[in-house]
């Protein structure tokens, strides 16, 4: 199942090999670069062993509240 698909968002961008966020996911994950096409990968290894991995991404998300009467969220990712 994909959750997102960063090919069709306009607010979506990969994180650069060069770009300082990428070293920022070394401290909690096995990061590196794709020479290939200039991405920061991730790869995280969980306690029981499973693990996953992908592309290190900056996505801007726009969120509107419907009716003003409603009660305020946190949201978190």
């Amino acid at each position: 199942m994909t959750y997102s698909d960063p090919g069709s968002s306009v607010t979506t961008t990969p994180i650069s090999c060069s770009d300082q966020r990428c070293s920022w996911g070394v401290q909690s994950s096995n990061s590196g670069c794709s020479t290939q096409n200039n991405i920061c990968a991730y790869t995280f290894q969980y306690g029981d062993g499973s693990c996953t991995s992908g592309a290190l991404l900056f996505s801007v998300f726009f969120l509107h509240r419907l009716n003003s009467d409603e009660p305020k969220a946190d949201v978190t990712f």
